[in-house]
């Protein structure tokens, strides 16, 4: 009865153990289509420089979802305001900061007040719409050792993860 038990036991860990195993396992997520990315954001606005530019040139969404201008720095997000404003989006995704980097020559901390001040100006404008702030993406050693100001988008990202804590 004893090695019964052990048996059973063994056999209960071992089945539990492949369990684990099979939640581990990474699960293969389908591409969605063009006509779906297209549903899923049709109230939907991205605003920033020539990054978000590439959402309408690799063709994820049109022109009527995509706002931007390369080059282009927080400071002078508000130009765009007018054809934000005239979208009518239900949610604003903002993406800037690699402009800034050079713009606010490394200053997070006035990086992120000014990204507050325009945010503010928007919510006022479309006081129903939710806004979401986009991080700046991680930059390679080797354009950081061209311009070494690249090196603070890590604290430019605390700075914007502060900001979106303050602001909910």
């Amino acid at each position: 009865a004893l090695l019964e038990k052990e048996k059973k036991e063994a056999e209960e860990k071992a089945a539990s153990s492949q369990k684990e195993q099979e939640q581990e396992k990474p699960v293969k997520k389908e591409k969605l289509s063009n006509k779906e990315i297209e549903t899923i954001f049709k109230d939907s606005v991205f605003v920033g420089d020539s990054l978000t530019e590439g959402i309408e040139v690799y063709q994820f969404l049109s022109k009527s979802n995509v706002v931007y201008h390369r080059g282009m720095s927080v400071p002078q997000m508000g130009d765009l305001s007018d054809t934000i404003v005239g979208l009518n989006p239900k949610q604003v995704f903002l993406w800037f900061g690699m402009n800034d980097l050079i713009y606010f020559s490394g200053d997070a901390d006035k990086f992120a007040e000014a990204y507050a001040e325009q945010i503010k100006a928007l919510q006022k404008k479309l006081p129903d719409a939710t806004i979401y702030v986009n991080s700046i993406l991680p930059i390679r050693e080797n354009a950081i050792k061209k311009k070494s100001v690249f090196k603070y988008y890590e604290d430019y990202n605390g700075a914007l993860e502060d900001m979106c804590q303050k602001m909910g």
